[in-house]
């Protein structure tokens, strides 16, 4: 199979560097309830994104997809992974800071291209995304 391919004409499907994997997940209740009690709210089409300032120089992620978003827990995790797969494409541009992912619903229909445009169009909102710098 020919691993050259030709762009012309075509749109740049993903964004970012695919080959890091980031371990930048909320794992406690603590971490949680920080961002609720501490944070910006901002609304897009498809998300709300809670942003509270880090102490430290990490970006950290939390993604909240209850039942009031889908009863099915097959669509709940899918919209979960792409989220997250699209955080580690978009990785090295986002500040550090604590963001609290809530999708909403419709969330469901969308791809990982069509959520990472948006978390871009979201982020650059906050001043949370970094510009690329031309070497």
């Amino acid at each position: 199979m020919d691993k050259s391919c030709s762009k012309i004409g075509k749109e740049l499907l993903q964004y970012g560097d695919a080959s890091k994997k980031i371990n930048c997940f909320f794992r406690l209740k603590s971490e949680f309830d920080f961002v609720k009690n501490n944070s910006v709210k901002h609304v897009s089409k498809s998300m709300i994104i809670l942003f509270a300032d880090s102490e430290k120089e990490h970006l950290k992620i939390g993604i909240i997809c209850g039942r009031k978003f889908c009863n099915k827990a097959v669509v709940r995790n899918r919209v979960r992974r792409i989220i997250k797969e699209s955080f580690r494409l978009l990785w090295n541009n986002i500040k550090p800071a604590k963001l609290l992912i809530i999708p909403r619903r419709g969330a469901e229909c969308l791809k990982t291209q069509d959520i990472q445009r948006e978390l871009i169009s979201t982020l650059k909102r906050m001043n949370l995304w970094k510009e690329e710098q031309t070497l």
